[in-house]
């Protein structure tokens, strides 16, 4: 929580104080199908020149890698990554940016399965991530 609350404080404003991003902080989602919603709200917007995706929980390495949510359970633990990436490719915004501050955050865009093209990283998408792949 504290981690989300800094980077907030971060994005909002530039070093003179004037106004940067104008954050959606939602902290009170709890189904993978309200983060869902969210995904596709912030990447579907429209033709904005940045839409930033900050993700601060638990990731795990399985099936290419996912971000947890809470009501997560037995096999389904979340939101894949290249399901993520699959909206952030197909966005319309110029910029995309991913931070995810999660374990596993570095399977972000790794390939997988050799026969897909889920993983690629498409253009003006950029990726950070808190972790390796490990």
């Amino acid at each position: 929580m504290n981690d989300v609350n800094e980077i907030q404080k971060l994005l909002e404003t530039n070093g003179d104080g004037s106004p940067n991003f104008d954050l959606n902080l939602n902290l009170m989602f709890h189904l993978k199908k309200e983060m869902y919603e969210l995904l596709n709200s912030l990447f579907t917007i429209g033709e904005s020149d940045i839409a930033l995706f900050y993700f601060s929980r638990h990731g795990t390495g399985e099936l290419g890698g996912k971000i947890v949510l809470p009501d997560y359970n037995g096999m389904d633990l979340g939101i894949s990554m290249a399901d993520i990436l699959r909206l952030v490719n197909e966005s319309k915004s110029k910029n995309k940016i991913i931070i995810l501050d999660c374990c596993f955050s570095g399977k972000m865009g790794e390939a997988s399965f050799t026969d897909t093209t889920d993983y690629v990283i498409g253009q003006g998408v950029t990726i950070m991530t808190a972790s390796n792949r490990d």
